[in-house]
């Protein structure tokens, strides 16, 4: 490789960005200023030549590099891994999923930016602030703990929950209404966790009374879910999490992501 594009691409560690934001606020405050005088689709060619300068790396060339900002490392058993994050307590205080899970394996409760999150967004932040996770101020401990239970952030690590009702007006009230209902209803699940693999989750269920099954995990239109083999609708649980409802008895429980 030329020496002239390897120093180009050293720049990819940190000061490209740098340099690039002062070419563009410069060559934007010229524009402004008069100094240069470009017609409409030159200055829009000018712009487009400065953000494919930037991105060229970034797009077509660092994910093909064995060591960049992250060191890769050969995994053997994925799926195994996978498994053991689902039933592992689920991180609070960092923002960026796939990081973290490449190099911690671990789940994150936290929300990346700009993933269409929304709910998930606003009930997070009602207890937590966007970065570092760190409690909000005015809420107590009990209801932090809660959360935490909901969330799956405590070393119990749940996921799934069994209430006589999904309209809550808030996690608190939602997890009163399954610790009591649990019992009442002699509630037993079986994770069939091996069956697990980010697509599909299994479960078996006894209840002796008709009610509702969570799975805090965020909703989306490409989830389905059968019982008993018959696909059946799921419910929101405070406008993010997915829930349907079951019927007393034995209840086979297949979630499935299907986007196509």
């Amino acid at each position: 490789m030329p020496i002239i594009f390897g120093n180009y691409l050293k720049l990819y560690d940190g000061k490209i960005y740098i340099i690039f934001n002062f070419i563009s606020f410069f060559f934007l405050l010229a524009i402004f200023l008069k100094k240069i005088s470009l017609k409409k689709n030159n200055l829009f060619i000018a712009l487009l030549l400065i953000i494919s300068s930037e991105l060229f790396v970034l797009s077509n060339l660092q994910w093909g590099l064995d060591k960049w900002k992250t060191e890769v490392n050969k995994v053997e058993n994925p799926l195994e891994l996978l498994r053991q994050g689902l039933l592992s307590p689920r991180i609070i205080d960092s923002v960026k999923g796939n990081e973290y899970f490449r190099d911690s394996r671990f789940f994150n409760v936290n929300y990346p930016d700009n993933y269409g999150y929304n709910s998930h967004a606003k009930n997070f932040t009602k207890y937590f602030q966007r970065y570092e996770g760190k409690q909000k101020a005015g809420i107590t401990s009990e209801t932090i703990d809660d959360v935490k239970l909901f969330f799956g952030s405590t070393e119990q690590s749940k996921l799934i929950f069994f209430s006589k009702k999904i309209d809550h007006e808030d996690i608190t009230s939602f997890i009163k209404d399954s610790n009591r209902f649990e019992i009442e209803s002699n509630f037993n699940l079986e994770l069939l966790i091996d069956t697990y693999n980010g697509n599909v989750l299994e479960m078996n269920i006894n209840t002796e009374k008709d009610g509702w099954l969570s799975y805090i995990d965020n909703w989306d239109k490409d989830w389905v879910v059968f019982i008993n083999n018959e696909k059946k609708q799921i419910s929101k649980l405070f406008g993010s999490y997915k829930s349907i409802k079951i019927k007393k008895g034995f209840s086979k429980v297949n979630f499935q992501y299907k986007p196509w």
